[in-house]
């Protein structure tokens, strides 16, 4: 089967199962972010493209806000937001938080070895950095994702790749992480 095939619903599918999550006791997530920026990947020459996400049968939450793919290793790149109305607190999550919203994002994940995780800061936010080898939809995968949460938001910055060629396109997701912007900047 063609990796181009493999790589986009694994990511929806990983989506699926873990940006559903309940924020506090108060229900599902149903809401996506627009106070966000980040790079556009898909500009000409950039070598990706957009990957169509729509899949019908999946809760809006659970399409990546905006997902790309590489033309040449069929790599994808994705940021997923979830939001709950009744939580616009500016409060920022904690590591715990973070752990455990990373945890239930890769719940579809099997096989899983090389686990590795650090706290870190993406635009002056508490971010949870996690990177990882596993088997998703029976294929094997290398995964980093980035997982922050901010004024009752929490945000997914995804990278889904072959191992053979991660270190390939690992410098684009790089420069997709450190583009991410919040607006209206205060997290405090």
């Amino acid at each position: 089967m063609s990796w181009r095939r493999i790589i986009p619903p694994a990511v929806f599918a990983l989506l699926a199962s873990g940006c559903g999550t309940l924020i506090g006791n108060t229900g599902p997530v149903d809401e996506k972010s627009s106070s966000y920026s980040v790079i556009d990947l898909s500009k000409p020459g950039g070598g990706w493209e957009r990957a169509n996400g729509r899949e019908p049968k999946l809760p809006s939450t659970a399409i990546p806000d905006r997902a790309y793919r590489s033309k040449s290793s069929a790599s994808v790149i994705a940021i997923n937001s979830e939001c709950r109305p009744a939580v616009r607190s500016s409060a920022t999550y904690g590591e715990g938080e973070l752990r455990s919203l990373t945890q239930t994002l890769y719940l579809g994940a099997t096989k899983v070895t090389d686990w590795n995780e650090r706290m870190t800061e993406i635009d002056g936010v508490p971010a949870l950095h996690t990177l990882f080898k596993g088997r998703i939809s029976n294929e094997v995968v290398k995964m980093s994702s980035f997982v922050l949460g901010v004024r009752g938001c929490v945000y997914y910055l995804i990278f889904v790749s072959r191992p053979d060629v991660f270190s390939v396109d690992e410098p684009t997701f790089r420069r997709f992480v450190s583009s991410f912007q919040l607006k209206g900047r205060s997290v405090d």
